[in-house]
């Protein structure tokens, strides 16, 4: 399987605090058959106030990066990590990736496909967020849009996310965590995340899942939940769906092929 969507890099947002916990992630990953995983810190209006405040936040994930792969080496762990960013979809963001510089080192290992995810505040609603897509696919990149079922209760945002997808605008990843049954979970956080099973069935049935992600952001409260999640796929949705899902749309971005 390939992960597309981590929070393994330690000490760069809400995701793995210290690099115990990332190295930690990275064995589950490995023990649930994952050989690559794209690294996702969240990047935002924080850390691209200025020019030099977004180097200094890229210069600190590139360095996490390294560090982490240094250990997976020296313990001879089958991992590759591969550069990324998740970025919500602003004009701030579109003004970051219309910089050749800075789209390089966001992109999804070095490919044509971003990971985008929505703004808790719609500032111009659907309509604006619409014309912030066009401008990014004009600039010959492909969004990814991240865990979209959380949305999916917001009235319209169904019927939105349908003609995106038709037009190209964007491509989905859905999380584990919303499909899965995971007996390591406190009662009250499976619950929460079994309300939005309903979406991904909806999602899945009219054909509007593209990949399925762990977004793992610790190894025991939002942990790694990728084999589970392949099994759970095979059984509900089909083996072909399942493999389609979390390797071979997944491996088209490493490749920078196209998903059609």
């Amino acid at each position: 399987m390939i992960e597309i969507h981590s929070h393994i890099l330690p000490g760069l947002d809400d995701g793995a605090p210290d690099l115990a916990a990332a190295q930690q992630l990275a064995r589950d990953y490995v023990a649930q058959g994952v050989s690559d995983v794209v690294c996702t810190p969240h990047l935002t209006t924080e850390h691209s106030q200025t020019p030099a405040t977004l180097d200094w936040y890229l210069e600190k994930r590139t360095t996490a990066q390294a560090q982490l792969a240094a250990w997976l080496t020296a313990e001879n762990l089958p991992l590759k990590l591969h550069q990324g960013a998740e970025l919500l979809i602003s004009s701030a963001t579109l003004g970051i990736l219309q910089n050749d510089t800075w789209r390089d080192q966001i992109t999804l290992a070095q490919s044509d496909y971003i990971l985008v995810e929505l703004p808790s505040v719609l500032a111009g609603g659907y309509k604006a967020l619409d014309q912030i897509l066009f401008n990014i696919q004009i600039l010959g990149l492909q969004p990814i849009l991240a865990h979209p079922e959380r949305a999916m209760q917001n009235e319209g945002f169904g019927t939105i996310l349908a003609e995106w997808i038709a037009a190209e605008r964007v491509l989905t990843q859905v999380n584990n965590s919303s499909f899965v049954t995971d007996p390591r979970l406190d009662p009250g956080q499976q619950q929460r995340y079994h309300r939005r099973q309903n979406a991904i069935d909806h999602l899945a049935t009219n054909d509007l899942i593209h990949f399925t992600a762990s977004d793992a952001h610790h190894p025991t409260r939002r942990p790694v939940q990728n084999h589970l999640a392949r099994q759970t796929l095979a059984t509900r949705y089909g083996p072909q769906r399942a493999e389609t899902w979390t390797h071979t749309n997944p491996a088209k971005i490493l490749n920078n092929d196209s998903i059609v």
